[in-house]
């Protein structure tokens, strides 16, 4: 929990001078992303600004993907902490971000699991892609294995207590599996029906 507290402190404190110079979003792909989070956040949350982070920028065969995690109360007043994922791509004006996908957790129970999980599949006309990403919380763990339906395996970096994964296709998630340094399997997750798409934020 000492550890929760500290990375919203950071969380907190890095994400002020983003929330507060909208005009700038769209110079960069991460400012694309926080100014579509706020602008277009689902009517279901009320997102709190100040806590908005960008955890990773990823690029992929669909462009540079973006990786958010913030606070938000939902209908029931329960305040949450969510992962929302965004495709960026250049325009003529800067960037633009697109959403891709959407978890909550509630903030008091998100650490009760080593990490937290969450993935999706999105399609655009003739594109598809598959993705998943998480939130890291148990300090043993230093890093992410990731084996797909087709038996792809995909060794993730952890990036600011997260780790993300996207490829192109409709694929699903089999297991997520954790190691501690000496790679020794601290926790595994086993996803055990077909991965939903992911509502768009």
């Amino acid at each position: 929990m000492v550890k929760q507290i500290l990375w919203f402190g950071a969380l907190l404190a890095g994400s002020f001078f983003l929330s507060s110079c909208q005009t700038l979003f769209n110079f960069s792909p991460d400012r694309a992303a926080v100014e579509e989070l706020i602008t277009n956040s689902p009517v279901s949350l009320e997102i709190h600004p100040e806590t908005i982070r960008v955890l990773q920028l990823l690029e992929s065969e669909q462009g540079i993907m973006v990786l958010t995690t913030y606070l938000a109360t939902n209908e029931s007043n329960q305040i949450n902490e969510c992962l929302s994922l965004y495709k960026t791509a250049k325009v003529s004006q800067g960037w633009t971000a697109y959403g891709q996908g959407l978890s909550c957790w509630p903030a008091a129970l998100i650490d009760q699991e080593p990490i937290r999980v969450t993935m999706g599949q999105n399609s655009t006309g003739e594109s598809s892609s598959s993705d998943v990403s998480g939130l890291v919380f148990d300090p043993q763990i230093m890093s992410i294995e990731v084996i797909w339906d087709d038996g792809t395996i995909q060794d993730l970096e952890i990036v600011k207590g997260s780790y993300l994964a996207v490829r192109s296709g409709q694929y699903s998630v089999q297991f997520v599996h954790a190691f501690d340094e000496a790679g020794e399997l601290v926790y595994s997750y086993e996803e055990t029906k077909p991965a939903p798409g992911k509502e768009n934020p």
